[in-house]
């Protein structure tokens, strides 16, 4: 189970700490908790993945696939950072 958790709030910008696993049985919720995000469009969103204790291949490809312009992450996964990289993500990845 996981959960994404608002760690801070200034002006445009907001960080989301993401805890716990996201493995194939909450894919659903991981996707719709992403899109979620997606739809308020006017914030700057960092994602910090600090907190993840496992990620399934398959959440990280759904990920990918809902990546926007107003997302960055931070502190996620090595396999996690790979696969973005290789998705041509590599401009979102604070490091």
């Amino acid at each position: 189970m996981f959960r994404i958790r608002k760690i801070f709030e200034y002006n445009l910008t907001i960080i989301l700490r993401i805890e716990g696993d996201i493995n194939n049985a909450n894919l659903v919720s991981w996707s719709e908790e992403i899109e979620a995000l997606l739809k308020d469009s006017k914030y700057q969103f960092i994602l910090d993945g600090s907190a993840i204790s496992f990620i399934t291949p398959k959440a990280v490809e759904l990920f990918t696939g809902q990546l926007s312009n107003n997302i960055y992450l931070l502190n996620f996964p090595v396999n996690f950072r790979n696969m973005l990289h290789s998705a041509g993500w590599s401009g979102k990845i604070l490091e």
